[in-house]
């Protein structure tokens, strides 16, 4: 299990084959999300590891969400808390460390890392923002 987590943080926020133009404007309109979304979805889905799949992008307003399926893992086997802390604080600061999304952030863009199992059940949901890279 420490193992898998250890993996699972390393490449939390790993497995983007794409890049998008930063804007220097204030915000990203749902449009120009959907377009980010719609871009990378064209390269997935791909494997971010042995055991992770980064499935798809989804736009929503001020947010652009990964979603990602834990193959070998059936959530009622996940110690649920000790996944959430050790993900969390990994996708703070490998996300917070990341360029694309610094500017993602400081225009107003969230960025959500949804795991589920390998069955499709929902796991947790991250929600990564500015005041995330600042406390």
């Amino acid at each position: 299990m420490k193992k898998i987590l250890l993996v699972l943080a390393v490449v939390a926020v790993a497995g983007f084959g794409w890049t998008y133009k930063m804007k220097s404007e204030a915000t990203y309109t749902l449009e120009e999300l959907n377009s980010i979304a719609s871009a990378a979805n064209k390269a997935l889905p791909v494997m971010v590891d042995d055991a992770t799949r980064l499935e798809r992008v989804v736009a929503h307003e001020g947010v652009l969400e990964k979603q990602y399926t834990l193959l070998t893992l059936r959530h009622a086997d996940l110690n649920v808390v000790e996944f959430e802390s050790k993900m969390f604080a990994s996708l703070v600061t490998q996300s917070c460390a990341n360029e694309q999304s610094r500017s993602l952030y400081s225009a107003g863009v969230s960025e959500w890392y949804t795991y589920s199992d390998m069955n499709g059940e929902i796991i947790n949901t991250f929600k990564i923002s500015k005041s995330s890279c600042s406390s």
